[in-house]
């Protein structure tokens, strides 16, 4: 059920409230009539017992006749009939000021939950509350003038045909009832009305609560994203080194690869610029020795410069190599060729030491 709806219901049930308010005090109007009557009626029945016990006086004379003493008889019932009338009527102004009296207390409940109304229209949550205290000071305004009304009503035209004690007793207990029944689906909707409101605090200081929460991971995230970009930046950096690093490896074995090629050029040329001797067994064993060593000493410089090359001074071919088996070429020659190669050469300095070494020491 929204607000909406229990609004309407609230306002259609204080509107039949009110139209028995207004039942009740036409009743109370009545019986404002009927205290006027007792009383007058209490009044006459006095002044007719003191004139009765001033007249009726019996003498001596009266009392032996038979026809007064029949008079007195009658005078007797009747008195006992007034006493009981006055009696009845007693106990009717008894139970009339007892319906007063309640008509105080409920008077008093009433304004106890005029106040609570009251008190809830000056809470925060007054969207609602306006609308219903508007329509409760029209009531209250509404209640006033009826008791106005009733309060300035002229006492006469006293009708003597009121209801029966019991049947005014009766009404007044269900009166009382449905006043008391009202009394409590009011109180209880005030306590549905203070539930939800303390339920909707709650539920605002858990919201209130998880968004600070929410901030605190929030801020958490922020400067764990935050050092994660600076590392990032940092390993980003490192990799920017290791790419130029790199860069100027490969442009080292490109130099070493350009240099093996031209070795490789110029070997051909000097294998076919010189003639072609036959070498005795001694030679040739001299040659083929400095033919293995020069490739070991190639190869083991090539792999301790960089093994990430993959570059060997086996790419020379046996095929190519051994076309050097068959040349006889004197000291000078290879000196020469040596000279040659050494300064034209832009690999690292140790190669060519160590070439030259290795051609001093086989010749």
């Amino acid at each position: 059920m929204n607000w909406d709806t229990r609004l309407s219901s609230i306002l259609t049930e204080t509107d039949a409230s009110v139209a028995r308010i207004k039942q009740r005090l036409n009743t109370t109007s009545i019986s404002s009539k009927v205290d006027l009557l007792l009383d007058r009626i209490n009044t006459e029945d006095a002044a007719f017992d003191e004139s009765l016990a001033r007249s009726v006086q019996p003498c001596p004379t009266c009392i032996s006749l038979p026809h007064c003493r029949m008079a007195t008889e009658e005078l007797a019932a009747i008195r006992r009939q007034l006493h009981s009338q006055a009696k009845i009527v007693e106990s009717l102004t008894q139970s009339v000021n007892r319906l007063k009296q309640e008509r105080e207390l409920q008077q008093q409940r009433i304004n106890k939950l005029e106040g609570e109304v009251h008190r809830l229209q000056n809470s925060p949550h007054s969207g609602l509350e306006s609308l219903l205290g508007h329509r409760i000071e029209g009531l209250k305004s509404e209640f006033h003038n009826l008791q106005q009304q009733m309060f300035h009503q002229p006492d006469g035209d006293c009708t003597p045909d009121v209801y029966p004690s019991s049947s005014i007793l009766q009404e007044m207990h269900e009166s009382k009832k449905l006043l008391w029944q009202e009394y409590e689906c009011v109180r209880t909707e005030v306590e549905q009305l203070k539930h939800t409101l303390n339920r909707q605090e709650e539920d605002l200081f858990h919201q209130m609560s998880a968004t600070d929460e929410m901030k605190g991971t929030q801020s958490r995230y922020c400067k764990m994203l935050e050092d994660l970009m600076n590392s990032y930046r940092a390993q980003s950096h490192d990799l920017d080194k290791a790419k130029v690093e790199t860069r100027s490896t490969q442009q080292e074995l490109g130099h070493v690869k350009s240099t093996v090629t031209d070795l490789k050029d110029q070997m051909k040329s000097l294998c076919l610029e010189k003639p072609l001797m036959k070498l005795t067994g001694k030679k040739r064993a001299r040659q083929k020795s400095m033919k293995d060593s020069l490739r070991e000493e190639m190869f083991t410089s090539s792999v301790i410069d960089d093994s990430s090359s993959e570059l060997s001074l086996t790419d020379v071919s046996s095929d190519e190599l051994s076309s050097t088996t068959e040349i006889k070429e004197p000291e000078e020659h290879l000196r020469k060729a040596m000279r040659m190669l050494v300064p034209w050469k832009p690999s690292p300095p140790f190669l060519a030491g160590r070439l030259y070494a290795v051609t001093s020491r086989q010749l």
